[in-house]
């Protein structure tokens, strides 16, 4: 798969402290350290997860927070603090949690929509995230994102792109994917939850069309921290 990665340097540009980022990294780190030793673990992931044909409001958000091992947690939590930086700096904390929470929904009501009768826990922040990547190329299409394509744990290729491209790519990719485990009748083995980066990303995506409409770019970029909007080819 293709991993979308920010490129070049973003120039010592001034930002708040994102509070709300800084407190969804130590939850999601903090409840995967106080469960991942524990006996019952298998049993919590079941319990916890969100699963299709057993719906409940609880495990759509318990799920957000529950990850299946250490480098699910990791490789989640290094996108989360590369994209979620510069959107909370945008938006401010409660907007900013806000929209990883919604983005976390939509990619439930996504992945649930896709398959309402599975009995496989969904557990993971990457559809979260993925809504978090989304708004992140809506407010800053132009900047320089590199796609790395890793083949047995090693990067075998990197494609130099900006964030509108990649994002392109990378959702198109996503949906073919889910598409194919789906009908392969992969899905129903578990694995990746295609289906649910799909809807969070286009949840994050229409909610930073929204934002971005509402004006709040352009408040941002009027506040003594506000220096950065969106580089344009050449800049």
């Amino acid at each position: 798969m293709l991993v979308p990665v920010e490129a070049g340097s973003r120039g010592g540009w001034l930002k708040r402290p994102v509070w709300a980022l800084y407190t969804l990294l130590a939850l999601n780190s903090a409840v995967f350290l106080a469960v991942v030793f524990l006996p019952s673990y298998e049993r919590i992931l079941d319990t916890y997860g969100f699963t299709p044909a057993h719906p409940s409001a609880l495990a759509v958000v318990s799920s957000m927070f529950l990850h299946a091992g250490f480098w699910h947690v990791a490789g989640n939590m290094f996108f989360l603090w590369t994209f979620g930086d510069d959107v909370e700096d945008v938006l401010g904390p409660g907007l900013f949690l806000g929209l990883y929470l919604l983005s976390g929904l939509g990619a439930m009501a996504v992945h649930y929509g896709a398959d309402p009768h599975s009995t496989i826990p969904c557990v993971g922040a990457s559809g979260a995230i993925s809504g978090v990547l989304a708004t992140y190329i809506v407010f800053f299409p132009w900047r320089p994102m590199d796609l790395d394509l890793p083949l047995n744990q090693v990067w075998a290729k990197t494609f130099h792109t900006r964030a509108v491209f990649a994002g392109a790519i990378w959702f198109t990719e996503q949906a073919l994917l889910a598409l194919i485990w789906q009908h392969t009748g992969l899905a129903e083995h578990g694995g990746i939850a295609f289906w649910a980066h799909v809807g969070g990303f286009f949840t994050g995506a229409l909610l930073g069309l929204l934002l971005r409409w509402m004006g709040v770019q352009e408040r941002h970029r009027k506040r003594p921290w506000g220096r950065t909007l969106y580089l344009r080819p050449g800049r």
